[in-house]
């Protein structure tokens, strides 16, 4: 530490409230690692850039109390006993904070309070605090598993298409993770999907951080009643119009409607990261012949199996949290209505097309009802192949076939849809049958 920072550290103490700075002292001895690292500006909270967190965690970890960052060919001292950002140059000062790796916060008492250095004499100091022309938002590492809570943040100056949300550009690392989750799957349906656009939903002001907060402390209230969270990633379906009201104002009602008879009760349904297309067939176009879903973040805590056409809306007793279509290995995340709005946060809204197809196509499955391999009737196949598949699987082929027919995607992805949900031993036994063999 310089001996300007050390000086400025001392000037601060005697402007800075005793008793504020001993209690935010005894809370931060309380804190557990940082995931995160905020910045107050402008009244709102924003992540610092992935290098500073880096530097701050670090000197954190090894229990110092205040520490030298150099940003931006400046450098700062970051105070964690008092919580604060300063500019030695300028005496110019904003309040920090962070969030450990257990998800609590830690930020401090009085933001009210000016969080102002005194200015040095014979310098010409500037009030106002550090200010950045770019939004910082928080994110994860993303898998197909259940994820821990990382900190990877991202950077963008693209113009978001909806409120409270940021566009990332597509050298962005949190772009290429969401997107290749995004393709890997839907590739194999649709071998030219596109994407169009990702946006990271933001929760650094009022309303959406107190989503945020609502979020963290369920995950916590989880944990401590099941031993585990059980945080998984899912894919959400939901109409155009829904979508930005949902980013702003939370889950209005359930999308289980989508489903129909295939639905597995009333609530939030959620397939899993590797099977985005699963919710991605039940989506509407919109003018721009676009395709919007999101990605979120779900408490499942302990699960229980829910049959297919069931009204189940809640918890059957105490003992479970949220439900599954299959316990071993689900297909659709189960969130209950009396929970969408505490156990999921939106995370992602990821843009697609599909391309289009000639008239050949149409005129194909217009005026014909034959399956597109062997010329024999589809719906004696579909009626065959369907006897050995969960309802869900079945919704999900009934749809493809209807977006086949209006010609929404290709011959050939619906077949390699076909084959992808029902498998080709079941698809061979169930021609063979049909035939006589």
């Amino acid at each position: 530490m310089t001996a300007g920072s050390e000086n400025a550290a001392a000037v601060y103490a005697e402007d800075y409230p005793a008793d504020q700075s001993n209690q935010e002292f005894k809370s931060s001895k309380k804190s557990g690692p940082p995931s995160r690292f905020l910045s107050y500006r402008c009244g709102s909270w924003f992540d610092f850039p992935r290098e500073v967190f880096d530097v701050l965690a670090g000197g954190f970890i090894a229990g110092k109390t205040a520490l030298e960052v150099p940003i931006g060919g400046s450098s700062f001292l970051f105070d964690f006993v008092r919580m604060v950002q300063v500019d030695p140059a300028s005496g110019a000062s904003s309040p920090i904070a962070w969030i450990d790796v257990n998800g609590r916060c830690f930020f401090p008492q009085a933001i009210g309070h000016e969080h102002r250095y005194l200015q040095y004499s014979n310098r010409s100091a500037s009030s106002s605090a550090v200010s950045t022309k770019n939004s910082l938002g928080f994110t994860q590492e993303l898998s197909d598993e259940s994820p821990g809570i990382s900190t990877k943040l991202t950077v963008s100056l693209s113009q978001p298409r909806w409120p409270g949300t940021e566009a990332l550009k597509e050298d962005d690392k949190c772009y290429k993770v969401v997107a290749k989750l995004f393709l890997a799957r839907m590739t194999r349906f649709n071998a030219n999907t596109t994407i169009t656009s990702i946006h990271k939903c933001l929760y650094s002001v009022p309303p959406r951080n107190s989503r945020l907060k609502t979020f963290q402390m369920q995950m916590e209230a989880t944990r401590a009643a099941r031993g585990r969270e059980n945080v998984k990633f899912g894919w959400f379906a939901t109409a155009t119009s829904k979508l930005a009201a949902i980013i702003s104002h939370g889950f209005g009602q359930t999308n289980n409607m989508l489903l129909g008879s295939g639905a597995h009760g009333v609530g939030v349904h959620l397939s899993p990261p590797h099977s985005p297309y699963s919710s991605a067939v039940l989506l509407e176009l919109d003018g721009n012949g676009e395709r919007h879903i999101l990605l979120c973040r779900a408490i499942m805590g302990r699960t229980e199996k829910v049959k297919a056409g069931s009204l189940q809306y809640h918890p059957t007793s105490e003992e479970f949290d949220n439900g599954v279509d299959d316990l071993a290995n689900p297909k659709w995340y189960i969130v209950w209505s009396t929970h969408m709005n505490t156990h999921i946060i939106p995370e992602y809204v990821v843009s697609y097309k599909f391309p289009k197809h000639c008239q050949g196509a149409r005129k194909l499955m217009m005026n014909s009802t034959t399956s597109p391999s062997s010329g024999m009737s589809f719906y004696k196949l579909f009626a065959e192949i369907t006897r050995s598949l969960p309802s869900s699987m079945t919704r999900a082929l009934e749809i493809s076939y209807l977006q086949f027919r209006e010609c929404k995607i290709s011959k050939e992805d619906f077949i390699r849809c076909l084959r992808s949900i029902a498998g080709d031993k079941l698809l061979t036994s169930s021609i063979k049958k049909i035939r006589g063999y």
